[in-house]
C-alpha cells in the first residue's frame, strides 16, 4: 500500500470524532462528547510528508481535501461518512479518491468490532481536568487486515492559538504503528481546529517516519 495512504487512513478515524466534539465546561473540569447531527459536514485538508531521508520517498509531499458528514442517527449511533480526495503531489494524482463509512456513539467508540478504518479517539467517560489522561485499545483495519492499535490522550487544557481558545489534546499511539500527535478542538463549538501527526512504522522492510497536518478548509 503507498505510504501515502497508510498516513491518511490512519488519521480518518480520528477525525470522524474530532471534528465533531463537544467540550462542556463543569466546575473546573470538562466533558468530552461527540453530538452528531444529520447532514452535518465538515471540511478539511490533510497534507502529508515522508520525513525519513532513506525513504525514496524522502521529500515527497501529499495534499488531499478531505470531507465528514453525518448521514443519519440511530439510537445515539451515528453513520459518519469520510470522503477522501485524490492525493495530489503537486500537479500529479499519487493517490486515488477514496470513501470511508463508520458508525460511532457518543464516546467515539466503534461499533464495529472487526476494525474501523483508522485511528480513533475515544472520549473520556467522565469529566476531567487539564492534565488527566486517558486510554483506548481499538481493532484498525487497514487494507483488510484488522492490527491493534492503542492510544494514550492527555488534555493539555484551554489554549489561545491564532486568537481562538482551543482545547489541546495531545496522544502517543503505539502498536503496528508508533507516533505522537496534538489535536485542537474549538472550545466554542467543540469542532476541530487542527490536527498533527508525527508516524513511524515499517514498510517493505524499513522504517517510514510520516508528518500529516490536518486543518480546517476556509
Amino acid at each position: 500500500m503507498n505510504i501515502f495512504r497508510i498516513g491518511i487512513l490512519l488519521l480518518a478515524g480520528a477525525l470522524a470524532a474530532s471534528s465533531f466534539g463537544q467540550i462542556a465546561k463543569k466546575g473546573n473540569a470538562y466533558t468530552f462528547r461527540v453530538k452528531y447531527t444529520p447532514g452535518q459536514v465538515i471540511k478539511l485538508v490533510s497534507e502529508t510528508g515522508v520525513e525519513n531521508q532513506g525513504s525514496s520517498a524522502a521529500g515527497a509531499k501529499l495534499k488531499a481535501p478531505m470531507s465528514l458528514k453525518v448521514l443519519n442517527v440511530t439510537k445515539g449511533i451515528a453513520t459518519v461518512v469520510i470522503e477522501i480526495g485524490a492525493g495530489m503531489q503537486g500537479k500529479t494524482p499519487v493517490t486515488s479518491p477514496s470513501t470511508l463509512t463508520v458508525k460511532l456513539d457518543s464516546l467515539n467508540r466503534p461499533t464495529d468490532k472487526t476494525g474501523i478504518p483508522g485511528v480513533s479517539m475515544t472520549m473520556p467517560e467522565k469529566p476531567i481536568k487539564p492534565g488527566a489522561a486517558w486510554t483506548s485499545i481499538l481493532p484498525v483495519n487497514i487494507g483488510g487486515m484488522v492490527q491493534r492499535m492503542e492510544g494514550r490522550y492527555v488534555f493539555a487544557g484551554i489554549k489561545k492559538v491564532d486568537g481562538h481558545d482551543v482545547a489541546v489534546v495531545t496522544y502517543a499511539l503505539s502498536g503496528f504503528a508508533n507516533g505522537t500527535g496534538r489535536l485542537m478542538l474549538l472550545a466554542t463549538d467543540g469542532s476541530m481546529y487542527g490536527n498533527e501527526t508525527h508516524l513511524s512504522l515499517s514498510a517493505a522492510g524499513s522504517i517510514e517516519k510520516i508528518h500529516t497536518v490536518v486543518t480546517r478548509s476556509k
